[in-house]
């Protein structure tokens, strides 16, 4: 008999997103990240307060950094000379390598030079910090320019609105003005007629007397 076809996965829900959160993400001003925040930083060059395994001398005492993976070691590994013959140099944990591989497989640790080298990486950091405050404090200047021209664009627009109402306000004043002198033309007709009929009445009077 034929098989039954295998039953479909259940579909997952429809994802929910929240409009805010996404407003935030879409809106969210652009901050400058250093190079030490960035999540593509390379590690760090100098560990503070971390000591690493140094030596005083060369010989026995001192210490050797592995430069290849090899005489059992891995790179970067240090380790502590506690003996040496002829040609071979013994570390502690029963390893050895040969000394006619030094600068090659193997190099010395000395305390001065590790020294030097970490104020060279201070001083390469430091310089990094302060190019990354400059960029930071001309992008900053810069936004703050643009804020301020764009308020002086918005007062610069609103002076004349200012200035249109006033003119509105004084022809307004000038039609009441004239209104009221209108309206008042118009009484005067009135009284000098009622003058002129109370002299029509004082004359007729005193023909009939």
């Amino acid at each position: 008999p034929p098989r039954a076809p295998p039953d479909l996965p259940p579909v997952p829900p429809p994802p929910d997103f929240c409009e805010a959160a996404a407003a935030m993400h879409l809106f969210a001003p652009p901050e400058v990240v250093t190079r030490q925040e960035s999540k593509f930083a390379p590690p760090p060059l100098v560990q503070e307060g971390v000591e690493g395994l140094v030596g005083e001398e060369r010989g026995i005492g001192g210490v050797v950094e592995i430069l290849k993976a090899k005489y059992g070691c891995g790179k970067g590994q240090r380790l502590k000379v506690i003996g040496e013959t002829g040609t071979l140099l013994q570390f502690e944990g029963g390893k050895t390598a040969p000394k006619n591989q030094e600068d090659k497989g193997w190099r010395w640790v000395l305390r001065e030079d590790e020294e030097e080298k970490m104020a060279a990486q201070r001083a390469v950091l430091v310089a990094r910090a302060a190019e990354d405050a400059r960029r930071i404090a001309q992008l900053a200047a810069a936004k703050a320019a643009k804020a301020a021209a764009k308020a002086g664009k918005k007062g610069r627009t609103s002076a004349p609105s200012s200035a249109g109402t006033e003119s509105e306000g004084d022809e307004e004043a000038k039609e009441a003005r004239a209104a009221v002198k209108v309206k008042g033309s118009g009484k005067a007709p009135k009284a000098q007629k009622k003058d002129s009929s109370s002299d029509s009445s004082s004359d007729s009077s005193s023909d009939s007397s």
